[in-house]
């Protein structure tokens, strides 16, 4: 018998056109790939499927061997490029904030503060949070806030021991049911957020009344609800009865709650009363200074 070659000469069945499929198959295998990370790396594969069609095209059994090898080192460096482009796609994976979502978030601790008639009518909200060691960065967060609210005044992530604003346009205030939500992608354990509360906040004469009641949005080791007590206020009470009570540096008294080992969906509630015989704002008795809000009780 002869050898392969002339065997399949005589069937007319080349063997190296057997193989053209499942060479063409790996080559598609990159090109897919490539179409994939098309934006970031500039790898053509054209070239290498145009080499492959001058082999085959060939009928000298030596020119083949000859193109074949050459062919070879070259589908071994595509496939080197594979190779890089697979732990490439892996790693920008693992450390996109999509894969970083397949963890539980829980918070180590929450700050939230109520400044009922501090520089306008509605009650101003801050929320002061820091992510458990455990959650690995980025991250995306998101919190239930009052039905009600229809918008957040600032977003801010701490960085470098200051807060700086995220832009409007990375964060999101989308309602899910009733209830609004909002979301951002943070890279730092600690971030800030502040809306103004038009309802929390009741009147009728000089009796004041606060009433707020939110379901947590994540497990959290510990939480402390912190009312700031407008200038000229008398009367001042508050349920669940304050673990702690002080005068800030900017002279104004707060009352403060603690408590530890909040679940997701615990809701937590606090009710305020106190009497005042005017409406002036609280800022405005602090002449020119700036609203002091590194000054309180931090979490």
């Amino acid at each position: 018998m002869g050898d392969r070659w002339s065997i399949s000469r005589h069937r007319r069945v080349n063997p190296s056109r057997m193989t053209l499929f499942s060479l063409f198959k790996v080559l598609a295998k990159l090109q897919l790939y490539y179409t994939i990370a098309g934006r970031w790396i500039q790898w053509d594969f054209r070239p290498g499927i145009l080499l492959l069609e001058r082999i085959f095209a060939l009928q000298s059994r030596d020119d083949f061997r000859q193109r074949f090898f050459r062919a070879g080192l070259m589908l071994k460096l595509y496939w080197f490029h594979f190779i890089v482009l697979k732990i490439w796609l892996a790693l920008l994976m693992v450390s996109s904030p999509a894969a970083a979502q397949g963890q539980p978030v829980k918070l180590n601790s929450l700050l939230i503060q109520l400044w009922p008639e501090f520089d306008r009518a509605e009650t101003l909200m801050i929320y002061r949070a820091e992510l458990d060691p455990s959650v690995s960065l980025p991250v995306q967060v998101s919190f239930a806030l009052p039905e009600y609210l229809d918008k957040v005044f600032v977003v801010a992530v701490e960085q470098n021991g200051r807060l700086v604003e995220v832009p409007a346009g990375q964060y999101e205030l989308k309602k899910e049911g009733a209830q609004p939500v909002l979301t951002f992608s943070t890279d730092s354990p600690r971030f800030q957020f502040e809306y103004y509360d038009p309802q929390i906040l009741t009147k009728q004469g000089t009796q004041r009344q606060l009433k707020f009641n939110i379901p947590a949005s994540y497990a959290t080791g510990k939480v402390t609800l912190e009312v700031q007590e407008p200038v000229e206020t008398e009367n001042f009470s508050m349920q669940p009865v304050p673990t702690s009570n002080f005068t800030g540096n900017d002279g104004l008294n707060y009352h403060a709650f603690d408590t530890a080992g909040i679940a997701a969906g615990e809701v937590l509630t606090l009710t305020a009363s106190y009497q005042r015989q005017t409406e002036a704002l609280s800022a405005a008795s602090l002449s020119s200074r700036s609203p002091p809000r590194s000054s309180s009780k931090s979490s």
